[in-house]
């Protein structure tokens, strides 16, 4: 994600204090150094840890993904 510090800026105005991101992506703080301090990151290598973090099993989201092919013939 390109210019990390000013989205997390951003993100911190609309209330968010948690941001989840691509790894090497880590807020620097080149602004006042308040930035990268306000937010708990986490950096994930895949989308499956994303969706393993808030919760939704494999096998759920496997299930889900044949019955919407099912029903698309």
């Amino acid at each position: 994600m390109g210019q990390t510090d000013l989205r997390l800026k951003e993100a911190a105005k609309l209330g968010f204090s948690e941001a989840v991101m691509p790894q090497k992506t880590r807020a620097t703080s080149r602004d006042d150094g308040t930035t990268a301090q306000m937010f708990k990151q986490t950096e994930i290598g895949h989308l499956q840890d994303l969706v393993a973090m808030i919760g939704v099993p494999a096998a759920k989201t496997a299930q889900r993904d044949t019955e919407r092919k099912v029903e698309g013939l």
